[in-house]
């Protein structure tokens, strides 16, 4: 229909119009002399022949309709039974298929004491198929009979015969019946060129056909697109109102990073996190390309041309908005009939820049049905998503989300948290949100660094040792932050001694801060 607007198509119907009026003009200008009937009630002889000839006319006549209506009647028949044997193997594929399966699930079933006979049975009765078919067989051959010119009794043959006595009835008449009988011959077959060339609105290629086609051009198309472009908008748009439906549904289970996000605002100023949920488009131009070729005539012309157009298309894409990518999609469709190098917007034919096995219904349906686009869920921290941070930053941020995300009351043992982050961050950051977790479930860390030990205010402190020299023998001390013996383990395992962080601290200025 889209292509039915171009001025290139309606050049075309109205060059094949002018034509066929041409054409009618001549066939016209052509009409056979009219030969008058001659009298032949003075002669009995004759008036009986004339008599003998309407009536074997009137016989061929309707021989010719009926065996037309069985040269019909086969072709139905013929693509009739086609389509049942075609219709039949694939419910025999498919039947098999629905076997295999059961055969597969059979052992699962029983083990569960199921029946897979019991919840999967399909009736499937190919006899009535194959009666039909024979039913079918059985009358095309009967219509052959009838159609075989040597078939004694067939209709055929019985056509054949009354062509020859009308001929040679035809032979008996004077000269003048002789011309008269010829111009009518010649006028049924001029009537007959006539009608052809005229035709009706659904005879192809006709006069009628041809001006039909014009006015609906002229009067209905636009009116008719426009509903079917609107129609496949709706579409569209109900299909994305889906998507976002399971968009929102992701949101509803990351709700809990937003609401950590928003609680602890303050906390977090300095490194801001925020959720993002929204569409991506998915492969959108490699799978495109797949379908189009970069050889041919149109926008997407250029291997390196058509990959920047590509790419910019999808650029000016809103993914938050649902409008925004149903333009897309019309702006896509729009490229492919219009040719927008250069700005010239020559309609072009989408057929002509397939690749070789698609057609423009898979096309179409590629690019309207949407399955390229998919909910995307990222979080980012600095206006950087997850992937961009630092090891260190990364490994934080997914520990803080997890602690507060993760509603379990269920001990939690944390392996060195503090890997590839500075102190400052652990004091911040970690110390903050673990003493926060602590509060609703027991945390278990292996750690060296000192902050998270003391300044997290553990209530256990665990000292293990491996002695190489006995045996890998394994000892352990455990004790209060408060006990003076696991005091000092703590000074001089964290610390690296007291007097080594005695000297640290007096060379820092400041103590108040």
């Amino acid at each position: 229909m889209e292509a039915m607007r171009t001025p290139a198509y309606r050049d075309t119907l109205a060059n094949e119009l002018a034509y066929k009026q041409s054409q009618l003009s001549n066939v016209q200008s052509a009409k056979p002399k009219e030969v008058a009937k001659p009298s032949v009630d003075e002669d009995p002889e004759a008036k009986k022949i004339q008599e003998e000839i309407d009536k074997l006319n009137e016989s061929c006549k309707m021989m010719e309709i009926s065996l037309q209506a069985l040269e019909s009647e086969k072709e139905e028949k013929v693509k009739t039974i086609q389509d049942l044997k075609a219709s039949k193997e694939r419910i025999d594929r498919l039947t098999l298929q629905i076997e295999a399966v059961k055969q597969e699930l059979r052992l699962l079933y029983e083990k569960n004491n199921l029946n897979i006979d019991s919840v999967l049975n399909v009736t499937y009765t190919p006899d009535l198929i194959s009666s039909k078919l024979k039913e079918l067989s059985e009358r095309v051959d009967e219509i052959d009979n009838h159609l075989n010119e040597d078939k004694s009794g067939s209709l055929r043959k019985q056509y054949l015969l009354e062509s020859e006595k009308l001929n040679l009835a035809k032979q008996k008449l004077s000269a003048p019946e002789l011309e008269y009988q010829k111009y009518l011959k010649e006028k049924l077959e001029w009537e007959k060129l006539l009608e052809d060339i005229t035709g009706t609105p659904e005879k192809e290629g006709s006069i009628k056909y041809l001006q039909s086609r014009i006015d609906y051009i002229e009067h209905n198309l636009n009116k008719e697109l426009s509903q079917k472009i609107e129609k496949r908008e709706d579409l569209v748009k109900d299909l994305m109102q889906k998507k976002h439906q399971v968009l929102e549904t992701y949101e509803n289970l990351f709700a809990p990073v937003v609401k950590f996000i928003e609680d602890y605002h303050e906390e977090l100023k300095d490194y801001p996190i925020e959720f993002d949920s929204t569409f991506s488009l998915r492969n959108f131009g490699d799978r495109f390309f797949d379908f189009v070729s970069q050889q041919a005539s149109g926008s997407y012309y250029g291997k390196e041309q058509g990959q920047a157009r590509i790419k910019s298309n999808i650029d000016s894409v809103d993914m938050s908005d649902i409008l925004s990518i149903v333009a897309f999609a019309n702006l896509i469709n729009s490229d492919l009939l219009y040719d927008k190098r250069d700005d010239n917007n020559d309609f072009r034919s989408v057929e002509n820049q397939l690749k070789k096995g698609h057609t423009q219904q898979e096309l179409y349906d590629f690019i309207y049905c949407m399955d390229y686009v998919h909910p995307f869920f990222q979080l980012k921290m600095n206006g950087k998503p997850l992937s961009s941070l630092s090891p260190g930053e990364r490994g934080a941020l997914l520990l803080l989300l997890y602690l507060f995300i993760d509603m379990d009351d269920k001990p939690l043992i944390i392996d060195q948290p503090e890997e590839n982050l500075d102190n400052e961050s652990v004091y911040r950051y970690l110390v903050h949100f673990i003493k926060a977790a602590k509060r609703k479930r027991q945390i278990i860390m292996v750690t060296h660094n000192p902050n998270l030990a003391v300044v997290c205010d553990a209530d256990q402190i665990i000292q293990m040792k491996i002695d190489k020299l006995h045996g890998n023998e394994v000892s352990f001390v455990s004790g209060a932050i408060e006990n003076p013996i696991m005091n000092k383990i703590i000074v001089d395992i964290l610390e690296g001694t007291y007097p080594a962080f005695h000297n640290r601290d007096c060379k820092y200025f400041d103590k108040t801060i």
